[in-house]
């Protein structure tokens, strides 16, 4: 399945600690309560023990691989070997199923752990097994029992596509090692399963037998068993997409130096809006502000001009008072005389020049 070219791998975002804040938020509307952990801090390269089993995940020697999603990341260097050797054998029938040699593994396993690699001497079946035996020996398994395990079953009860985006989004919760080594390994599964028709081990036959490896259960139910199977089963058949944000919480973050909340970045913008409302009004206000004082100075023009109307006893009554700022007003209340109503207007008027312009006009 190709993977889109929207998706985001987690280990692209610098801060993680949105993006842990909106996953949990998302899932606690599906009924899943997950606390996230604080993960083991990193051991630099002078605390890396050379042993292989039986040792945290973050202790041991790292190397880098590359995901089906064009990802880099970094898995135990033992993990990456082992499942490179099996692939040269991948149709290798009961892989992971037969049990091979336990006098083979265990001279293999103390070879390992003084520093021989695997090499063709070494049989796919009995490398096969001592991967199982790697994850089974680990200090906390890959999905541990408690928060992990409860948060991964009740992923189960929704649709079949809502059953695996949950199932995605709990895995990103994950710390990152331990998110990394399961998204490789889970598709390391994937391709073996491709091979089924030659080695018979299909996803869900893989799922049955390394389920008590990398999910275990202390309950002897088989009910609960058969769940953790299925979670198995789906983590491998949807392999590609282990490690990628959702296309729905991609949507809820803006990649600004870590994660943000869609309505935080919603805020963010609409502030940026009212920045840029805030300027344009400041100079309307300064138009605004302009026109008050050319208005206030007009007025006072007319005061004063009144003013002069009323103590200027030279002036003849009811000649008016124009200023300049009065000269340039528009007509505000009625409506203009046409042409042809103008000419009527103006026949009634004496032909007597020396009316004064106020003097009423008697029509007989």
């Amino acid at each position: 399945m190709a993977i889109p070219a929207s998706r985001v791998l987690i280990n692209d975002l610098e801060n993680k600690e949105e993006l842990y804040a909106v996953l949990q938020e998302e899932l606690r509307k599906s009924g899943i309560k997950y606390r996230k952990e604080k993960s083991s801090k990193a051991c630099n390269e002078k605390t890396k023990c050379k042993r292989i089993f039986k040792v945290p995940l973050h202790a041991l020697e790292l190397t880098d691989v590359m995901l089906a999603s064009g990802g880099i990341v970094q898995i135990p260097l033992f993990v990456s070997n082992a499942c490179q050797f099996i692939l040269e054998n991948v149709d290798m029938e009961g892989l992971f199923r037969k049990a091979g040699s336990t006098k083979r593994q265990q001279q293999i396993k103390a070879g390992l752990e003084t520093g021989i690699p695997l090499g063709k001497t070494h049989h796919v079946i009995d490398v096969a097994n001592i991967i199982k035996t790697f994850f089974r020996d680990l200090p906390e398994p890959l999905l541990p029992a408690g928060n992990v395990q409860e948060a991964l079953i009740r992923c189960l009860l929704g649709g079949s596509d809502d059953k695996v985006d949950k199932l995605m989004m709990t895995c990103l919760l994950l710390p990152p090692i331990t998110l990394n080594t399961l998204a490789y390994f889970m598709q390391f599964l994937q391709t073996v399963s491709k091979h089924a028709e030659k080695n018979r081990m299909t996803a869900e036959n893989l799922a049955i037998i390394l389920t008590p490896s990398i999910m275990p259960t202390t309950e002897l139910v088989q009910q609960r068993f058969n769940s953790h199977v299925k979670v198995l089963q789906l983590l491998i058949e949807n392999s590609q997409q282990i490690g990628l944000i959702p296309d729905a919480i991609l949507y809820q973050l803006k990649d600004d130096g870590g994660g943000i909340n869609v309505s935080t970045a919603t805020n963010s913008v609409a502030d940026k809006k009212k920045k840029k409302r805030r300027s344009g009004s400041l100079t309307r206000m300064f138009n605004g502000f302009k026109k008050m004082v050319s208005a206030i100075g007009s007025s006072e023009n007319l005061d004063k001009t009144d003013e002069k109307c009323e103590t200027d006893q030279t002036l003849v009554i009811g000649t008016p008072c124009l200023s300049k700022s009065a000269k340039k007003r528009k007509v505000a209340e009625g409506i203009a005389f046409s042409a042809k109503k103008k000419k009527e207007v103006t026949s009634l008027l004496p032909d007597n020049h020396d009316l004064l312009p106020c003097t009423p006009l008697v029509i007989k």
